[in-house]
C-alpha cells in the first residue's frame, strides 16, 4: 500500500488542534487498486469526539455515504492519533485488532513525529 507524505502531512496537520486538546483524532483512509496495489487518495474525517485514549465517530452514516457518493474509492484502513503514547498502544492492539486482520491500521504519534503502521498476518 502506497501512501504519500502529503497524506500523512493532511493528517498530522488536521490533527493538530485536538492533539493540543489533548484528544484522540481518527480518519479513515481511501484510494483505489492501480498497477497491482493500493494507493492511498483520500483522508475522510468524520464528525466525531475525543478523549485522551479514544475516539469514537459521531454519526457513520457520513462515513458510509461518502463511499456511496464516491464509488470509485475503496476503504483502505484508519489513521489515528495517539496523544498519551508512542503508537501503537494495547488499547489500539485491542480494541483494532479484529479490523487489522483485513486493513492496516496507521497511527500517528505527535511527541515522535512518526506514523507507525500494524496488520495481523
Amino acid at each position: 500500500m502506497f501512501i504519500t507524505n502529503n497524506i500523512s502531512e493532511l493528517f498530522k496537520s488536521s490533527a493538530a488542534k485536538t492533539t493540543e486538546e489533548w484528544k484522540e483524532m481518527g480518519a479513515v483512509l481511501a484510494g483505489k487498486f492501480e498497477d497491482g496495489a493500493y494507493s492511498v487518495t483520500h483522508v475522510v474525517i468524520p464528525q466525531q469526539t475525543g478523549q485522551p485514549q479514544s475516539w469514537k465517530v459521531g454519526d457513520e452514516r457520513q462515513l458510509n455515504n461518502f463511499f456511496i457518493t464516491h464509488p470509485g474509492l475503496l476503504f483502505l484502513g484508519f489513521i489515528h492519533s495517539n496523544v498519551q503514547e508512542s503508537p501503537p498502544t494495547s488499547i489500539d492492539l485491542h480494541s483494532l485488532f479484529a479490523y487489522s486482520r483485513h486493513n492496516p491500521c496507521f497511527v500517528y504519534s505527535p511527541q515522535e513525529n512518526a506514523c507507525c503502521v500494524f496488520s495481523r498476518t
